[in-house]
């Protein structure tokens, strides 16, 4: 009989948070090892809903039908059975992969999987299969509920890793140094390799590209990992970054004055950094061509949108040719990208969750709500000097779902113009999937309301030369937990390419009132 590493009963949040990324994660990790997943047949349904397109349930009935070498030989576990007759029930035991078993059983319909049922498939799983003595049969959730009703009754549960991160890691963007390192800066001309770095910091992870390092101290001073962009034969891809170093920034960084080509601009738009955390984040971040993801978190008021808003508009404008060519353009380009889309979750917008339902009123009058902090943080910028916020939407030459035609087809701020089609589109999450974007500047709200698997699916649908900016705070968690939320498990997974990056903003420049609420406990219940 084969001996498993592992034997996992997967809940059904695991398949919808994950999809089909959760049959790789539970695989074994161990060369020459296998593990086990005890799949019950109440849990088909759920994995049907979430398998973002894949042929999962598919994938499994064909490696199960008679003759398939993937269907393992029985006679060893009936003779096994026959000993134990209580065990005598339809399971089919599936050679999914290498490194995984997958047993999927008869059972009940998911609303009749209850605790005894759960407690049951233990105690048969315990019989049917032998495991690594060393380990015992875990039930994998992300529900601290279900770990505390299984844990009461004698069972082992276990955290996925893979969608549950540590909750300090939207704080991996920005970590603060030590005094030895800021004087190997300081002796060595300013930067010093990343090895040395992070072996002087003590870092088993080691450093990665775009990460930033604070220094406490009279004048805070702060440095970033770069090195030598490495790109595809197209220029499309950007594959490693080599030589990395750890680089103090340069004197005249800490005026905050922000560098786009050849120019300096003392702000964007009317909007300027108000702390060199905001500078960071615009000038490494959003107006960075080599950086295709980037994560800005913080609480509220701390400047997510009035940073993102204003640099993603400035990325879109056209400028005359002997502008473009300051801005670092190419002749054959008018601007950096062609448009702006923001996608955020849309739960209470009418109808199911993730729907925008059947409320009257054009899109943008839908969607108006929901673009609220879009909307101030438009009307702060010298944009609303030209256009209201709704313009943005409109298409410049036709009518179309946002509406008539904007009508307004001048100068943004003398030298500027918006793009001849949309400057901004709207779309819910739940309608990307099935969409490849590009040339467009991706901008997530709220995203630690979107699942790790809702995030996966929008960053699939990027095209060739897209940005992606996903904002949020983990501590304004509606769906999920401050560890398990699309944002934190996005930034585990993507902050250490030479793509991405991401910082914490710490300020908050609201009222006092606003400042102290944040330390209140009052937390949605997600309804």
């Amino acid at each position: 009989m084969t001996e498993y590493h592992h034997i996992f009963l997967a809940l059904p949040d695991i398949y919808r948070d994950a999809g089909p990324f959760a049959l790789k994660e539970l695989a074994s990790k161990k060369e020459g090892r296998r593990n086990l997943l005890v799949l019950p047949a109440a849990f088909d349904k759920i994995m049907r809903e979430h398998q973002g397109g894949r042929v999962t349930i598919n994938e499994i009935e064909k490696k199960s039908r008679p003759g398939s070498p993937h269907l393992l030989n029985k006679r060893e576990a009936e003779k096994y059975i026959q000993k134990n007759p209580e065990l005598n029930e339809s399971v089919l035991t599936i050679r999914y992969s290498d490194s995984l078993d997958i047993a999927f059983q008869r059972g009940s319909s998911i609303d009749e999987i209850t605790d005894h049922k759960v407690e049951e498939i233990f105690t048969r799983i315990g019989k049917r299969w032998t495991i690594n003595e060393k380990n015992k049969p875990k039930l994998v959730t992300s529900d601290p509920s279900m770990h505390l009703r299984f844990r009461a009754m004698g069972l082992v549960t276990e955290l996925p890793g893979f969608l549950t991160p540590k909750s300090d890691t939207v704080h991996e963007g920005l970590i603060l140094g030590n005094e030895k390192i800021q004087s190997e800066l300081h002796q060595n001309g300013g930067k010093i390799s990343v090895e040395d770095a992070s072996e002087i910091l003590e870092r088993e992870r080691g450093l990665y590209p775009n990460q930033f390092i604070y220094f406490r101290g009279q004048t805070k001073e702060y440095a970033v990992v770069l090195g030598n962009i490495v790109r595809n034969k197209s220029g499309s891809r950007i594959l490693q970054m080599d030589n990395l170093e750890l680089r103090l920034l340069k004197p005249e960084e800490y005026s905050k004055k922000l560098k786009i080509g050849q120019q300096y601009h003392e702000g964007l738009l009317g909007i300027k950094p108000r702390d060199m955390e905001q500078y960071l984040a615009l000038q490494y971040g959003v107006l960075n061509p080599d950086i295709e993801l980037f994560f800005i978190c913080g609480g509220q008021g701390s400047g997510k949108t009035i940073l993102s808003y204003p640099g993603a508009i400035e990325l879109i404008l056209r400028y005359n040719e002997k502008q473009n060519k300051k801005r670092g353009l190419h002749e054959s380009q008018e601007s950096f990208y062609k448009q702006v889309l923001i996608t955020k979750p849309t739960d209470i917008i009418g109808g199911r969750s993730r729907e925008l339902g059947f409320l009257p009123g054009s899109l943008y009058e839908k969607m108006l709500p929901h673009l609220a902090p879009f909307e101030d943080a438009h009307n702060k910028t010298t944009l609303t000097n030209h256009l209201d916020f709704e313009d943005m939407f409109r298409h410049g030459k036709r009518n179309s779902r946002y509406g008539p035609r904007r009508g307004f087809n001048g100068k943004i701020e003398n030298i500027a113009e918006l793009p001849e089609g949309h400057a901004i589109t709207f779309e819910n999450t739940g309608y990307i999937r099935g969409r490849s974007i590009s040339d467009t500047i991706i901008i997530v709200d709220e995203a630690q309301n979107l699942s790790p698997y809702e995030i996966k699916t929008i960053i699939e649908r990027t095209g060739e030369h897209t940005k992606l900016i996903l904002l949020g705070d983990p501590l304004q968690v509606d769906r999920g937990t401050i560890e398990r939320n699309g944002l934190t498990w996005a930034m585990a997974h993507y902050l250490q390419q030479p793509y991405s990056g991401g910082i914490y903003l710490p300020h908050n420049y609201r009222s006092q009132m606003s400042d102290d609420a944040r330390e209140l406990f009052a937390f949605s219940d997600g309804s």
